[in-house]
This record gives structure tokens, sequence and C-alpha cells, in this order.
């Protein structure tokens, strides 16, 4: 089918997958494809992925569904992102990876946390970049590698992340960063939309190592040859800085205004409010971070696990239900649901903490671990599907309350 009207591609790339999509000028899609891939865990605390392996899966999508569209790649007029935030991405002069990517779950920098609180107050590190310190954000991690790792960090030239890494592959002019994940370094100052030159001078990073700060609907530049044949995509089509999954699903989602709030549970579960002005939470638990929308802002929060916690329980114990559901043909987690809803509101008694990779918003607490109370003769694998599903909801009304 060949199609002359104006079409627009887009990308997500997330913890455990990523999909390419075309769209039509008034959203409807019109080829879309998904890939997964996976994290690993070296170490206890270490979450790490192949940041090549990312791009590679991520452009097989894309270009898997420019042929689903049916669409002649030279009527799409721009491609834009959203990505997983805080993942580590250290690179040589010549732009070759040096590490494993560091995940936004990692949590081997709590040491490096505790730096950052000797060094800054934390009310007035929370004053400056939105963020209650964290071994989430890339701050830490960056300083974890230049640590334990002094090899790797006397060969960076560039520390991005996946979203710029993408971007760079699929043919931007230099490694650009929206404002929205820009933040997520730990380095920004969320109010005048720039790199903190106290924090930079504090931590000893120079301004070159990091990606170039974009509004979001700027144009970053044009997908080059190489990217184009392997996107599916037409060289020289428009590529716009996009944002950090979570923003761009809060516009998604319509949050536009004030007093609209959104929730979303994937790998990580996220609550996003909109802001008019950079406005700090009193207590200083929820993130402040700049909207896709010009001099706008959120207030997020994050759960480290949420549906992949979910998921954990299906692999790990519930395999006899999610093999017979491949042998019947059914979705494992329609089963697992049906189990859940016969078990009465409070899981006969369990309670999960699903703090399978720390605890994010509101306690931010490193050292936190999963765990199920109140085990009991009387319970099943029914009675465990319910408790997990309500020990990650109940985790998200945290969230929900502090906003």
């Amino acid at each position: 089918m060949s199609m002359k009207t104006t079409l627009l591609a887009g990308i997500d790339i997330g913890t455990t997958g990523a999909k390419g999509i075309v769209f039509d000028m008034q959203g409807t899609p019109l080829g879309s494809a998904y890939y997964e891939y996976p994290c690993t865990y070296p170490r206890p605390n270490w979450v790490e992925q192949d940041a090549e392996h990312l791009v590679s899966m991520t452009l097989k999508a894309m270009k898997e569904a420019v042929a689903k569209s049916g669409a002649d790649p030279e009527a799409i007029a721009s491609i834009s992102i959203s990505a997983q935030r805080c993942c580590g991405i250290f690179l040589d002069g010549d732009e070759r990876l040096l590490r494993p990517m560091i995940s936004w779950q990692d949590n081997r920098s709590s040491d490096e946390v505790k730096e950052i609180a000797e060094k800054i107050d934390p009310a007035a590190y929370y004053g400056i970049t939105g963020f209650p310190n964290s071994t989430t954000w890339l701050l830490s991690k960056i300083m974890w590698v230049r640590k334990n790792e002094p090899e790797v960090w006397k060969r960076v030239k560039r520390v991005v992340q996946m979203h710029d890494y993408f971007m760079r592959a699929l043919g931007s002019d230099d490694y650009f960063v929206d404002y929205n994940d820009a933040g997520f370094f730990g380095l920004f100052d969320v109010t005048k939309q720039t790199w903190s030159a106290e924090l930079l001078s504090m931590f000893d990073i120079d301004k070159s190592v990091l990606p170039v700060p974009s509004p979001s609907c700027s144009v970053i530049g044009k997908v080059s040859r190489q990217g184009a044949e392997l996107s599916g995509l037409a060289p020289g089509t428009v590529i716009a800085a996009g944002a950090g999954d979570q923003s761009a699903g809060s516009l998604g989602a319509g949050i536009t205004e004030k007093g609209r709030l959104s929730i979303s549970m994937g790998t990580a579960g996220a609550v996003t409010a909109f802001l008019e002005k950079p406005f700090r939470d009193p207590a200083g638990r929820m993130m402040v971070t700049n909207c896709t929308m010009t001099d706008r802002w959120l207030l997020e929060g994050y759960q480290a696990a949420a549906a992949s916690v979910y998921r954990w329980f299906k692999d790990e114990i519930a395999a006899l239900e999610t093999a017979e559901a491949g042998r019947t043909g059914n979705n494992p987690f329609d089963v697992l649901n049906e189990m859940a809803a016969k078990v009465p509101a409070g899981a006969k008694g369990l309670l999960l903490l699903p703090y399978f990779a720390s605890a994010g918003t509101p306690r931010y607490n490193s050292d936190a671990r999963g765990v199920l109370l109140g085990l009991t003769f009387a319970h099943d694998r029914a009675c465990l599907a319910r408790a997990f599903m309500e020990g990650i909801t109940l985790d998200m009304r945290d969230m929900i309350e502090g906003i």
C-alpha cells in the first residue's frame, strides 16, 4: 500500500523490550513490532544490559513496523523516542562501549549516595535537581565507576543514557538528552534547565562528558544512511529529541493541565502529576522533573519494581500454571489473574513488600528487599498471586498519597 500522507514514527525502549510504531497524523497506528531482551544480574544489587543489543533489537522493531505499515518510508516526516531512564552508558573517544550498561534498577552505588549526602545537604541537593538523593540517578553510578573501575573511567569521554545512545546510532548530530531525561543524571538544574555548574564542580565532572540538553520537540539531526538501512526509515528523516518514558507517557495520558494525574505500571511503577511551576515537595520525597511541554514540570514518584515483580512470580513460583497456559494457548497472566480473583481481599493474611529492586518513592531505601509476610499451610498459589498483586498496588497507593 502506498501512502502519500504525512506519517510519524515512534520508538519506546523499555527495560525488557523495544517497540517501533508508525502513525498517521490522527494518531492511528499503521504498523508496529516489539522485541524483548534480557537484563543480567552478575552480582547482588547489580543490574546490567548490553546497550548494543538493545539498539539492534530496537532497530529491528522499527524496520518491521515500517514494513507492516505498508508506508513509503519517504512519507514518514519525523521519528522520536521514549526510553527507560537513569541508565549509565560509558563510551570512549571512538564512541565505543567500555562496559555493560548500568540499569536504573542497579543499587551498587549505596556508598556513593552517602558520599553525596556528605558533600551537599540533601535539602540543598533537592532544591537544585528536584531529586531526592538515590542510587537510581546517574551521579552515584558515575562515582561508582570512577572509584571501582579506574581503568574504565580514565578512558571515558562520554556518559549517556539509552535514549541518547540510540538517537546517535540513528543519526543525531551529537549525543543529546531531553530536559526530562537530563534530570535523571542527578546533575541538572530543574528550574534553570541546564547542567548545574555547582554540582559539576563539587563532584569533579566535566560538562563535555555529558550529552547536550535539548527541549523534547527540538530537531537533533536526521537519519543517516546506515541508520536508514537498519531501521527501514528514509535517509534524512528528521529526528526529534523525544523524552523519558514516563514523561512521554504522561503526555499521552493527557497530563497537560493542573489537577491531572497518571498512573503507569510496567517494569517499574510511576505516578505523575502536572505542574505549572517547579514546585518542591516540602518533605523532599517526590521528584520534580521537566515536562515535554516548554517551561512546564511534572511531579513524579516511582516504584523500582512493579509489574516485573508479578512477572517474577509467574516465572519462578507459578511455573505449573505458566506451562499449562502455554500448552492450552492461554495467556499465563490471565490464568493467574483468574486465580487471584477467587481469593478475598487481603489474601487471607498475606502481605507482600515488593522491594525486589529496593524501595523507591517515598522511602528511597536501597537496602530494602522483597518480603512475604504471614505464610501458613492454609495458603496456596492463588493466595500468593493475590498477595503479589495487592502488594504492588498498595506500594503505588503510597506514592499517590504522597502527591
